[in-house]
């Protein structure tokens, strides 16, 4: 049985809660957004943002803007706006009939106070029920307020697209003018932005807009709101739009990357000074627009850059697209903080990990047809250039940014160990595992931001220091890990700073070429959707993207030739105020001469020798004694590994194999392994510990060679041991021009 006395006191509750809310909420009270302001690192002022991430809404009073702008906004927005109680339910009836005619939505009937109402929620849903809401909060304005104050409430809290909000703004920064000297045509270009500000925005800038601007002022001219002399006049006379650039924030990408800052750690502060260098802003801007401007052609429509003082880690320069008001190139993506694949770009960090398992900048690599094992089939890699080049160094191999010797590496030092160094270095999008990645890591087939490599390149210039964090405002503390070991960091920045290292490739007056020390790369994906440029100097760390937010391919722009100039300017305008030094060369790093053929110590019969740097624990094993008098003259004696490269570039006369050394009678034999002797790899055990030490009959220096590649040398009181790899492989040793081998089966 209902308790009637139950229900009437929970009517007379509800009654009195909706009639205390209905009479204290008041929807338009706090005009002024919170506002922060930004300061670059003099102390100037760079930007003022509200706290809902738009530029600051400045208030104007209704009577401070023009009546014809009013009055166009009336007619083309809600004609029937002081006649109706919040809802016009014959606009509705007519969209209504419209609709059903067309047999699609081609007409809405939102008022003045239903836009403001829906501006007031901020709600982006567009069903039934969000729109009952909207409905019921317009009739409520229009029972609370007037009708000025509703009209003055829209003209300033409606987005007039480029991130403005209210008339005043607009007015400003479109026309350079207050909300009271409008005319009509401006008035009806708002009112057309009002509308629809992320189509409209740019159309306004590039005339586009014209004919729709032509059709409202023809439109008003009907209504009897302006004349048809007025119309002419209009129609007639061009849209002035004179964006006051002063208005744009230059480095708007980075504003917004400290305010998101700001709200994660809960700060309260309003004045905020950023590690922004003003000048040295607006030159990497105008830089990328300048350079953007020479490969129009290639279909390059944006570019991010972000430039780091080393010994701070504070940011100097942050450009995150082009142009971030042009949505038309989704200029507010920030290119700075988006993924993309590196290319060649992470290099170095491999070539780096490979200093730290005994290769050196003199250990030949191999650039010739391989096949490495992918899954359930074979990767065979190719180089940029779709060439081979043999036998080379890993400087050489750094430097031209060769592919395959590259490949080799990884295979070598283990994709498990390259992924967890640069999950070290900050990559947090690298989260797969190894075999996701498999050897195309090498090549950069993992996602980074420009933020991340950058910051990972700070490292290397500051000899293995990472910056946990880089500082985006005065006040942050810097965290510093020691993570790089400082020799082979010196080693790498060596490498990448060796103009002459990359000739080969890129020519000797390439992008990278610069009249003070610097070390840089490049990177290009395969199908020219991304191009980089990454490098550094004692003093900075330049970062530089090149493409499309879109993601749409470039035409044959590569990293030297797209983000590379780039890439240039802006690191010789940055070292222009800060200047770079020399590289630090550490104490323990020495240098010796070696051989460019075969990557040992320089011997007596050595034709092509230079100088190179190494860490005491990477110097070569040996003197070179893969030479051999043939025909009179010291003849290289090339591997047997690179037989089908030589015999498809060389006619036979001109090279030599292990077969075409003159030997003596052998006086020594191979005691382990034996001939043909059969060895199985454990899947189990780790490869490092699955390994043949290799032995003879008697205890003199002995030279070891597996498939013709050099592995050490052995003595009384010094072994070399082999690591176990599958195939079928001749071993052999040298003393003194003597020379016996064995062959040996690996499954």
């Amino acid at each position: 049985m209902i308790n009637w006395r139950w229900l009437l006191f929970a009517v007379l509750c509800g009654g009195i809660l909706l009639f205390g809310g209905w009479r204290f909420y008041n929807p338009l009270s706090g005009r002024e957004l919170k506002t922060y302001s930004f300061y670059d690192r003099q102390g100037r002022l760079i930007g003022i943002l509200s706290a809902d991430g738009g530029p600051v809404r400045t208030w104007v009073a209704l009577d401070k803007i023009s009546p014809a702008a009013q009055n166009v906004f009336i007619s083309l927005e809600d004609q029937r706006f002081y006649r109706h109680a919040g809802i016009d339910f014959w606009a509705v009836g007519r969209a209504m009939l419209e609709n059903g005619r067309q047999g699609k939505l081609t007409s809405g009937a939102s008022t003045i106070t239903q836009q403001l109402a829906k501006n007031i929620l901020n709600n982006q849903k567009r069903n039934l029920w969000h729109k009952m809401v909207e409905a019921l909060l317009a009739v409520y304005l229009e029972i609370k307020y007037s009708k000025a104050e509703i009209l003055e409430n829209y003209f300033n809290r409606i987005y007039y697209g480029n991130l403005i909000g209210g008339i005043n703004t607009a007015a400003r920064f479109y026309f350079q003018k207050t909300p009271q000297e409008l005319n009509v045509k401006e008035a009806v270009a708002l009112a057309l932005l009002a509308k629809s500000p992320v189509v409209n925005q740019q159309r306004l800038f590039d005339h586009t807009l014209a004919k729709e601007i032509d059709r409202g002022l023809a439109y008003l001219a009907d209504r009897g709101v302006i004349t048809k002399e007025e119309q002419d006049y209009y129609q007639k006379v061009p849209l002035a739009v004179k964006p006051a650039l002063n208005e744009k924030i230059l480095a708007p990408n980075f504003l917004y990357a400290v305010l998101k800052a700001e709200a994660r750690q809960k700060k309260q502060r309003t004045k905020i000074t950023t590690t922004l260098d003003y000048e040295l802003q607006a030159a990497v801007v105008n830089i990328i627009k300048e350079e953007l401007a020479r490969l129009k052609d290639k279909h390059i429509n944006n570019a991010a850059a972000i430039v780091i003082e080393n010994k701070s880690g504070e940011i100097l320069a942050y450009v995150g697209s082009a142009d971030f008001y042009d949505s038309s190139h989704a200029g507010q993506i920030d290119g700075v903080l988006s993924y993309r694949q590196p290319g060649s770009a992470l290099k170095p960090f491999l070539y780096y990990l490979a200093l730290e398992n005994g290769f050196s900048p003199a250990t030949i690599l191999p650039d010739i047809k391989m096949s490495f094992p992918a899954g359930n089939g074979v990767y065979n890699p190719r180089n940029y250039d779709d060439q081979y080049h043999g036998p080379v160094t890993l400087r050489h191999a750094l430097g031209n940014s060769l592919n395959i010797p590259a490949i080799y590496l990884l295979s070598q030092v283990g994709g498990g160990k390259f992924l967890a160094l640069l999950q070290q270095l900050g990559f947090k999008n690298l989260t797969r595992s190894p075999e996701h990645y498999g050897l195309g890591l090498a090549l950069g087939n993992g996602e980074v931001s420009l933020f991340e490599i950058s910051k990972a390149y700070a490292c290397l210039a500051n000899a293995g220091i990472y910056f946990k964090n880089l500082l985006f405002t005065k006040e942050e503390q810097l965290e510093r890990l020691g993570l790089l070991a400082a020799d082979k960091v010196f080693l790498i920045t060596d490498l990448l700073s060796d103009n002459a290292a990359r000739e080969a490739a890129f020519g000797p007056n390439n992008s990278l070429k610069l009249p003070f020390p610097a070390a840089a790369k490049t990177g290009t994906t395969k199908d020219f959707r991304d191009n980089w440029a990454v490098g550094y100097t004692t003093e900075v760390t330049v970062g530089v993207w090149v493409g499309n937010h879109d993601q749409s391919e470039m035409r044959n722009s590569s990293g030297i030739t797209g983000a590379g100039p780039l890439f240039r300017k802006i690191l010789l305008k940055t070292s222009a105020k800060y200047p770079a030094g020399k590289f630090a060369q550490p104490a323990e790093i020495v240098s010796r001469n070696i051989c460019l053929e075969s990557g040992l110590l320089s011997g007596s019969n050595c034709l092509k020798t230079r100088s190179e740097f190494f860490s005491p624990h990477n110097l070569p094993p040996a003197v070179c004694a893969q030479h051999a008098i043939l025909r009179g003259r010291p003849t290289f004696i090339y591997p047997a590994i690179y037989r089908d490269w030589l015999a498809e570039n060389f006619p036979r006369q001109e090279y030599a194999l292990q077969e075409d050394r003159p030997l003596k009678p052998s006086k020594f034999h191979i005691l382990y392994p034996p001939h043909d002797a059969y060895f199985a790899v454990d899947p189990v055990l780790s490869r490092e510990d699955q390994r043949l030490t290799l032995k003879v009959d008697n205890e003199l220096a002995t030279e070891w060679y597996v498939d013709g590649q050099f592995i050490g040398q052995s003595g009384l009181t010094k072994n070399v041991a082999w690591q176990l790899e599958q195939g079928t492989h001749t071993i052999e040793a040298w003393q003194d021009k003597q020379g016996t081998a064995v062959r040996i089966n690996v499954y």
